[in-house]
């Protein structure tokens, strides 16, 4: 993605959230056209005007992520609206924590669609638009949950693992078409979310640390391809 990107789209999902609104500052610093999409419409309103001054254009749509179909449907809107889709980035996720010893289905299964099926879906649809755009670029938001186990989030782990063996496989099948797919694996980070789930926690990654590995993923010439990127809270091991 070295190339000019005047003219680029990107969908960012979670775009009203920390690690969303850093990483629409990174694709705005670089000349993209912007679509923001979350749940909360006068918080999209709220970081689309902080946008607006450095963009090139910003365009919000307010909808629930959790869903898939509604994800589905939320990207190609935007895609068609853009008549193309370059970069596409998950920066959306809750936590539904639950300890495996006396995990709850409901909470599985909210980790499982969350964090699994509502991603795969939002990466099936830019996949398809990226192809008739000729290639693009879809970023997942991973965590380092999915290589390691950490007490107290057993099917947020296993949905985010499973998420990052998908887009491995998703990687295999579109490349030949120009696009490619990187999960961005991030220790805990300091968001409104993860404060209240952390609070004892002083060792927390910036949110643009994320966005700044983005901005890597997004600068590295077109035959370069990572699959993931890892990012650790330094001192924490």
């Amino acid at each position: 993605m070295s190339t000019d990107e005047q003219g680029r789209v990107a969908i960012v999902l979670g775009g009203s959230g920390g690690i969303g609104r850093a990483v629409a500052r990174e694709l705005a610093a670089t000349g993209h056209d912007l679509f923001l999409i979350a749940r909360n419409q006068a918080r999209l309103e709220e970081a689309a005007k902080e946008l607006r001054d450095t963009a090139r254009g910003v365009r919000t749509i307010a909808g629930d992520l959790a869903d898939p179909e509604a994800v589905r449907e939320q990207i190609e809107s935007a895609a068609a609206a853009a008549g193309r889709l370059d970069v596409l980035v998950n920066a959306w996720g809750g936590i539904a924590r639950d300890h495996a010893i006396r995990a709850r289905p409901a909470s599985i299964e909210d980790n499982i669609r969350d964090h699994l099926v509502a991603p795969m879906v939002a990466a099936k649809s830019a996949a398809l638009s990226m192809k008739r755009s000729g290639g693009g670029l879809i970023i997942q938001l991973g965590s380092i949950a999915a290589n390691e186990a950490i007490g107290g989030a057993a099917s947020y782990g296993a949905a985010k693992a499973a998420l990052l063996s998908a887009s491995r496989s998703l990687q295999r099948e579109v490349e030949k078409h120009g696009v490619k797919v990187t999960v961005i694996s991030p220790d805990r980070v300091d968001t409104p979310l993860h404060g209240e789930e952390h609070p004892e926690s002083s060792a927390m990654l910036r949110p643009e640390d994320v966005a700044e590995a983005v901005g890597f993923v997004l600068r590295l010439s077109p035959t370069a391809m990572v699959e993931e990127v890892t990012i650790r809270c330094r001192g924490d091991r």
